[in-house]
Parts: C-alpha cells; sequence; structure tokens
C-alpha cells in the first residue's frame, strides 16, 4: 500500500484565469517575489599518512532553495524550514530579484514563529512590496489563485490552481489554519505567496500530500510531484508576521500530550476509550509525551475556567494566546466518572518534522 506522507515544499499548477488579466498581475507582483538561497557547508577530514596528522576544514555543500516575497518595503516573508539550515550550519541566507538576479542581498533574520512556520527577514534598500488580501480568512472553494515560486530551483516560475479547501489542519501543526490547493508542488517554492487575481497574497507555499514514500521530509525528491498543496492562510501568517515584529523569536505553548476531539468525532473509535462518557463532549488525551505529566491517557478535557472546548485545535490555539511557556494551568478534566482539576505547566512548543 502507498503511504500518504507530507513534507515541506510547495507550488501550484495550471487552471484557466480567462477572466482576467493574469499577464498584468504576474508583471505586478514580479518584482516583490525573492530566490532564497541558504548556504550549507560541511565539516571534511583528511588525515596526513606519513604523520597521522588530522586536519578538518569546512566544505561548501549545495545551498537550500526557497522562495519569499517583500513587505513594508525590506521585510522578506518565507517560512521558518526555509531559513533553518542557516542556523546549523552558521551561514548566510542570500535573497535575490527576477530583474537583477546578479545581486545578492544578505538577509538578516528579524525573528520567527517556528510553530507557524513563518520567518521575517530584513535586506538593504526599499523593493516593490506585496499585501495581504483582506478575506484571506474567508475565501471559497474554487477560487482561483497563482504563484510565483522557485520549484525544482526554476527560478521565478508561474503555475496556476484553485481552492480544494479553505480550512484543513495538519495535526502537526495544531496553531495554523491551512488552505488546500489542486495544484502540483515540488522542491524549492516554499514560503513563495499564493495571489489572488488581483495580486494579493491569500496564503504561502507549506506542504505538500504526497503518494510517495521518497517525500520524507529529510529527504525531499526531486522529482516529486503533487496534486494536493497545502498552503499557511494569509490572515494566520500576517498574524505570525505582526507577532514576530513585535516580539522577535515566537515561543508558543505545549501541554506534553496527544490530543483528539471527542464527543461530535469520537464515533470513529471502534469501541468507546472513557467508559460512563455518553453525552461528554471536549478534547480527549490519546497519549502522554511528558513524563512527569499529572495528566492521564484518555483524560476528557472539559474546560479552562469558564471556557469549554470540544475541538482539540480550538483548544491549543486558546491556551497560546492566553498562556505563555512555564505557566501552570488549571484544568478540569473528566476522569474516572468524576470531573476533577488537574494543575499542570505549560512547556516550550517544538516543531516535530517526521
Amino acid at each position: 500500500m502507498k503511504r500518504i506522507i507530507v513534507c515541506l515544499i510547495g507550488f501550484l499548477i495550471s487552471t484557466d484565469i480567462s477572466a482576467h488579466n493574469l499577464e498584468e498581475v504576474i508583471a505586478k507582483t514580479l518584482p516583490s517575489i525573492t530566490y532564497i538561497e541558504v548556504e550549507r557547508m560541511a565539516i571534511a577530514t583528511t588525515v596526513d599518512p606519513a604523520t597521522s596528522t588530522i586536519t578538518q576544514f569546512k566544505t561548501r555543500q549545495s545551498p537550500v532553495i526557497g522562495t519569499g516575497f517583500v513587505v513594508q518595503n525590506n521585510k522578506v516573508i518565507t517560512n521558518y524550514h526555509v531559513i533553518q539550515p542557516s542556523f546549523e550550519h552558521d551561514t548566510a541566507i542570500n535573497v535575490m530579484f527576477h530583474n537583477d538576479l546578479g545581486r545578492k542581498y544578505v538577509a538578516k533574520v528579524l525573528g520567527y514563529d517556528e510553530i507557524a512556520d513563518v520567518a521575517v527577514l530584513e535586506i538593504e534598500g526599499t523593493h516593490p512590496s506585496l499585501t495581504f488580501a483582506p478575506n484571506a480568512g474567508a475565501l471559497k472553494m474554487g477560487a482561483e489563485v497563482f504563484t510565483i515560486s522557485n520549484f525544482f530551483g526554476m527560478q521565478f516560475s508561474t503555475t496556476v490552481g484553485i481552492i480544494s479547501s479553505n480550512d484543513r489542519m495538519d495535526g502537526r501543526f495544531p496553531y495554523i489554519r491551512l488552505l488546500q490547493l489542486q495544484i502540483l508542488q515540488g522542491s524549492g517554492s516554499s514560503g513563495g505567496p499564493v495571489l489572488d487575481v488581483n495580486g494579493q497574497v491569500v496564503s504561502i507555499n507549506h506542504s505538500i500530500m504526497s503518494m510517495s514514500p521518497d517525500s520524507m521530509l529529510n529527504n525531499p525528491s526531486p522529482s516529486l510531484l503533487s496534486v494536493l498543496a497545502y498552503t499557511i492562510r494569509g490572515d494566520q501568517v500576517s498574524a505570525s508576521i505582526n507577532k514576530i515584529l513585535r516580539e522577535g523569536i515566537i515561543n508558543r505553548v505545549d501541554l506534553g500530550v496527544q490530543l483528539e476531539s471527542y464527543g461530535v468525532t469520537s464515533e470513529r473509535f471502534l469501541y468507546n476509550p472513557v467508559p460512563n462518557s455518553n453525552g461528554i463532549a471536549g478534547v480527549l488525551i490519546t497519549a502522554i509525551e511528558k513524563q512527569d505529566s499529572p495528566l492521564n491517557r484518555y483524560d476528557i478535557i472539559l474546560s479552562v475556567g469558564s471556557t469549554t472546548f470540544t475541538n482539540s485545535a480550538q483548544f491549543l490555539l486558546w491556551l497560546d494566546e492566553n498562556y505563555d511557556p512555564g505557566q501552570e494551568v488549571n484544568i478540569q478534566v473528566y476522569r474516572d466518572g468524576s470531573v476533577i482539576n488537574i494543575t499542570t505547566k505549560l512547556e516550550l512548543a517544538h516543531r516535530e518534522l517526521e
């Protein structure tokens, strides 16, 4: 059986936007799109056979390629996972434009939201900027979109498609809302903007769903294509940008457990995992990841104070908006036929790429 695996790459392909002058919109937005190249280095070792002297030195590897776009004159937006290798290798992030590929702007990282997969860079000069569509969170299925990106390293390529779902969730990234696009995608266009027919940003490329095991995140196949793409909704990206510009590095909270909605969707279970819980709706804990957690597997989270929850993503987003890592939170849970209060300390969330 073929496996469905999500990996962090993205771009769009063709449909028909005949009702709009796409050529004019592309010409207007192209100067704001960037080619991003993250330098990578490796440590090589040689041994002198005469003296057995060991020498280590750095060697340059093929760069990580991504896409970005300009906002506010000199801020470049891209995915966090595009620039993350620069932290590992202590190397430069180079930004180039379509009209002057010979010039490399060395970008400064202003901050990032690791969990939401958004990074804000700054470069010299003043450049044409894109704006976010005001209705990015209310786009309808079937809406036509396009992107300009650097998929497979083919610089500044344009493809078009449609929105096939306007509110998807990825269990690994519960803090963001995604648009699902009926398009092809390929390595190199992560972080590129998805634009509406007016040239406004509705989302940014994030990941694909593939039927190929070759699309593992740590080894994306350069020949891989997919017909399903997930892009981070523009309203979510805009919120992350504003937060990054205020705070720099964004730290989000984690409860140290795995969660699923319970009650409304519990019929998917082959058996009732919580005895005597008929009619109870909340957030079900399906696994404990934190060793010293006072919470138990199959506890049902009902509320925090007067705020109730029936959706796991809603619960995590609420925690993230109201608490910081290290703070304690008092949670009401259903356990063994009773409602009890549990106090636990929130952790720093980390992004799982596997």
